[in-house]
């Protein structure tokens, strides 16, 4: 049997309504784009998707998404509940998407409303926590959206376990710490890249 078909088209045309899929990929790659996208065009309507990311707004399942609102909605609270966990942790990724942009505070104060707006009219416990925890770390979301720059510390463990590792065995623990301070000062990380070390 010849499982190669001459178009994206032609390979989801059996797929029907109603029919279960699973997708994988990281983020938005890896993922089966093309077939993503024939599909959304050949109108299938229905759809139950198992996956750990849906995309986003318009690229990767997110172009799905809209189509399945529908069957999940039919599916009473638990659909329900999931929509509205879905479209809260979107808004959340766009309130973080204005990072490195320029956005001015009208945005940022736009996207932060509806991303607290509809956490607080939600009935969900676990998504107005999430309104309550974003609140709470408000001044350190805002300076990661103005800078660009985040006091995340695992960017800073993974350029440490590299040099480690790098180091080939020195036994001079000294050499490694004053190797590990180079390498992690803020003048340094801008102009070293790991394949140097």
């Amino acid at each position: 049997m010849d499982k190669v078909m001459a178009s994206a088209a032609e390979a989801v045309a059996d797929i029907p309504e109603g029919a279960s899929l699973a997708v994988g990929g990281f983020g938005l790659c890896g993922i089966p784009t093309v077939l993503i996208d024939a599909l959304h065009a050949q109108g299938a309507d229905g759809l139950r998707v198992v996956s750990d990311n849906c995309g986003v707004d318009g690229q990767g399942l997110g172009v799905l998404f809209a189509t399945m609102w529908n069957a999940l909605l039919g599916e009473g609270p638990i659909g329900q509940t999931l929509l509205t966990a879905w479209i809260a942790k979107e808004n959340l990724r766009n309130l973080l998407a204005l990072a490195r942009t320029s956005a001015d505070r009208h945005q940022v104060g736009q996207a932060r409303w509806k991303f607290l707006t509809w956490c607080a009219d939600s009935d969900i416990p676990e998504v107005r926590q999430l309104a309550v925890t974003a609140d709470r770390w408000w001044p350190e979301i805002e300076t990661f959206i103005d800078t660009g720059h985040s006091n995340a510390k695992s960017g800073i463990n993974r350029v440490i376990k590299l040099v480690a590792r790098n180091a080939f065995g020195f036994r001079n623990a000294d050499d490694q710490r004053l190797r590990t301070q180079c390498v992690t000062t803020r003048r340094a990380r801008g102009h070293l890249r790991t394949a140097q070390l």
